[in-house]
C-alpha cells in the first residue's frame, strides 16, 4: 500500500495540492479500513463448518458478521459455499439460505445474481414449519427486482387474505420503496433493526 501523495509539484496550485492531498488520504485510509474488515481464511473455514442454525439463523455469528459490516457481496458469496459444501440441508434450511443469498446479493447491487438465488428459494406447498406466506415473501421480492409493481400489488392482496402470514409487511414496504437498490433504506435503521429484517426464515 503507497503512501498518500501530499505535498507540492510543479504546476499545482496550492488548492491542487490540498485537494490532492486530501483525495488521497480518503483512498489510503479507506482500503486500510477495507483491509482491516476481511475475514480471514481460518474465520471463514470455521464459518463454514458451523450448523445451519449458527451460520444462518444466529445474530453475530455466520453470514450476519459480514452482514452487519454491510459487506453484503462477501456475505452472499459465503451463503453460496456454505449451501454447495452442505448437502445435508433440508428444503427449508435451503430456502431460506438461498433467500439471504438473495437478499444479500440484491443489496450489493448484484440483480441477476439475486434472481438466481430467488428462483431456488421457492417451497413445496405443505413444507413443515415454513410460513404460509413463504412463496409469496419470494414473489414480492423478484417483483421488486424486476420492477413489477403489477405483480408486487397483486402479491400484497394475495397474503392480505391468508389467514396468518409471517410478514404480512413485506410487500408495503417494498411499494414503499419500490425503484431504490433493493434494502438501501435499511441504512435508516439500527444494526439491529438490519438483522431482524433480514431474519425471514
Amino acid at each position: 500500500m503507497s503512501d498518500p501523495e501530499c505535498g507540492y509539484k510543479k504546476n499545482w496550485t496550492p488548492i491542487d495540492s490540498i485537494a490532492r492531498c486530501l483525495a488521497s488520504l480518503f483512498l489510503f485510509f479507506l482500503a486500510f479500513a477495507s483491509a482491516a474488515e476481511e475475514i480471514s481464511e481460518p474465520e471463514k473455514a470455521a464459518m463454514l463448518a458451523l450448523p445451519w442454525l449458527k451460520f444462518d439463523q444466529t445474530f453475530g455469528s455466520g453470514w450476519r458478521v459480514l452482514f452487519a459490516r454491510k459487506q453484503y457481496l462477501q456475505a452472499a458469496e459465503l451463503v453460496e459455499v456454505y449451501l454447495r459444501r452442505h448437502d445435508e440441508l433440508i428444503a427449508r434450511e435451503r430456502a431460506v439460505s438461498h433467500m439471504h443469498a438473495a437478499q444479500n446479493f440484491a443489496r450489493a447491487g448484484r440483480t441477476e445474481a439475486a434472481l438466481a438465488h430467488l428462483d431456488k428459494a421457492s417451497i413445496s406447498p405443505g413444507t413443515k414449519n415454513m410460513s404460509e406466506d413463504w412463496n409469496e415473501l419470494v414473489i414480492s421480492m423478484r417483483a421488486f427486482l424486476i420492477g413489477d409493481r403489477d405483480g408486487l400489488v397483486a402479491s400484497k392482496r394475495r397474503v392480505s387474505a391468508m389467514t396468518s402470514p409471517a410478514f404480512p409487511d413485506n410487500a408495503d414496504e417494498l411499494l414503499r420503496h419500490f425503484g431504490k437498490l433493493y434494502g438501501i433504506w435499511w441504512d435508516e435503521d439500527k444494526p439491529t433493526n438490519r438483522l431482524r429484517r433480514s431474519n425471514v426464515g
